[in-house]
């Protein structure tokens, strides 16, 4: 599972979330209580097949939700070293048949993953002073 984990970067407990883990790096944006209560206050029904995050950083909320659902979560992120993340989070999770990571920029993503196909769509963007983050 540590195999998963690169020297700069450390796995923690997904807070709030039992049994959940997800890499994060200290010095870079990591998620918040903003996601968690997301997560947590999305309407997810019986009849939710699948769901979209944009935004999704290293997916703290597509590996929250699959606490409250079997449905498909697809995680749309820019940034390649938070996608790996998230990729590599999901795995060490054994979430990969839940949970598909799209390294791809929202422009356009439509025509990748259509339109009109997903019952609930998060979006969770960081918020920082312009200038005060690097990629």
């Amino acid at each position: 599972m540590d195999v998963l984990v690169k020297e700069n970067e450390v796995l923690n407990d997904l807070l709030g979330y039992e049994g959940l883990k997800i890499i994060q790096e200290p010095g870079r944006f990591n998620f918040s209580l903003d996601s968690t209560l997301l997560a947590h206050f999305v309407k997810i029904n019986k009849h939710s097949h699948r769901l979209l995050d944009l935004c999704a950083g290293n997916a703290p909320i597509p590996l929250m939700l699959t606490l409250r659902t079997d449905a498909q979560v697809d995680a749309v992120e820019l940034q390649a070293d938070s996608a790996n993340q998230a990729m590599r989070s999901v795995a060490i999770n054994q979430l990969e048949n839940q949970i598909k990571v799209h390294h791809r920029d929202l422009i356009g993503i439509h025509g990748e993953l259509g339109s009109g196909h997903y019952d609930v769509v998060t979006c969770n963007p960081p918020y920082f002073k312009v200038g005060a983050m690097s990629n």
